[in-house]
């Protein structure tokens, strides 16, 4: 029986996102324009400052993104895909015994809308069963960030 309802649960869950309309294929041009590591500017959701992403850090490095958290000594790995101006993101753990490291920042929510203006990254991130309808940071995470400069 528990094994019949974790299925039928799974199925739910396939169905759900099924028209959450992740990225098909990741695109390796946008994964370029993304490389790097990027500090927050700023980020909002209806108006009023998202604390979990405040001081935080992404480092996009191919198809992974590092979260690095203000108070967290090690970051997140998250498996991210990209095309089209639009992102999925989910939990990259080496280690598959035991749950995958969880960050508190809006990258938990795993799709979401990007672009890229010069070194400026703007992430609009929503939830696991729908992708923001635009750049607005009402009922959503708007998360700004600056891209870091190099180090040589």
């Amino acid at each position: 029986m528990a094994r019949l309802t974790a299925f039928a649960l799974s199925l739910t869950f396939v169905a759900a996102t099924a028209g959450a309309q992740s990225p098909p294929v990741t695109d390796k041009a946008e994964l370029e324009k993304l490389r790097g590591a990027w500090g927050t500017v700023r980020s909002t959701r209806d108006g009023k400052e998202s604390a979990p992403e405040q001081g935080a850090k992404l480092v996009f490095d191919g198809d992974l993104v590092h979260v690095h958290e203000r108070g967290r000594k090690e970051p997140v790995p998250m498996k991210i895909n990209v095309g089209m101006g639009r992102l999925s993101v989910r939990p990259h753990d080496a280690d598959p015994i035991g749950p995958p490291a969880r960050t508190e920042t809006a990258f938990r929510l795993t799709y979401g809308i990007y672009k890229v203006e010069g070194d400026e990254l703007t992430l609009v991130l929503q939830s696991a069963f729908s992708i923001p309808k635009g750049f607005t940071d009402e009922k959503q995470v708007m998360w700004v960030l600056r891209r870091e400069a190099a180090r040589k």
